[in-house]
């Protein structure tokens, strides 16, 4: 069995809102990471994560660095602003600045630092047309999307909003966010054929305008303690 060439390096592990983080650093080097590799060190338990945070080298004159994020099933995701942060801290911790520019598949991130421990990421517009979340099929209100599903515990959930913020998202705004069995009931609909390149999948109550209970399903991650 030949041994991965990431094998011995030092990690970080962090935590932000909840997401449990991984920081490979990667800068300086010529090594990657492969689907298979991102799986295995997410089912190690002293590197296990809800998101691997890739550092490599800038590939442009306008960035710090250039970002890959894999989920724990080995997918890429495009964006992560838990994990950003993370990020973040790790790359000014030792740095007078305040700010740097990551690159991701989804573009540039600008990133803050407020206090010692908290970060402000720029995450850029969110996007609501139906082909660039993307949908499988035209709606009109994106809002409040034509959309029924039927769970396995045999209640139903109706009309979520969509918006693309890197990743795709389908939010349903629900009575109670642990009545609908979203161990089961999220990958199935992660995969559901309205969201060809999967979703993310959140039940939120609305308990008031500045107090919301979210439960999450991430795509390609599973049930994480934030998202989106």
């Amino acid at each position: 069995m030949m041994t991965s060439p990431l094998a011995g390096r030092p990690f970080v592990k962090m935590n932000g809102a909840g997401n449990a983080i991984t920081i490979l650093d990667l800068r300086g080097t010529t090594l990657s990471v492969s689907a298979a590799e991102a799986r295995a060190i997410a089912h190690h338990h002293s590197t296990h994560f809800d998101q691997l945070m890739v550092i490599f080298d800038p590939r442009s004159k306008d960035s710090d660095g250039f970002m890959r994020i894999f989920n724990t099933d080995g997918s890429e995701s495009s964006a992560c602003g838990n994990g950003t942060r993370c990020v973040s801290w790790h790359m000014l911790r030792d740095h007078n600045k305040n700010r740097l520019v990551l690159e991701t598949a989804a573009g540039l991130l600008e990133c803050r630092r407020e206090a010692e421990f908290a970060f402000t990421i720029d995450m850029g517009m969110p996007r609501f047309e139906w082909q660039q979340i993307p949908l499988s099929r035209a709606v009109k209100n994106i809002d409040h999307i034509d959309f029924s599903y039927q769970t396995t515990n045999g209640k139903t959930l109706n009309d979520p909003a969509c918006v693309n913020m890197g990743n795709p998202h389908a939010i349903f705004f629900v009575d109670d966010v642990e009545a609908y069995a979203l161990d089961v009931n999220g990958p199935i609909l992660e995969h559901d054929p309205l969201f060809p390149e999967r979703a993310n999948i959140s039940l939120v109550k609305i308990v008031s305008r500045d107090h919301i209970i979210q439960k999450v399903w991430e795509r390609g991650a599973g049930l994480t303690l934030a998202c989106g």
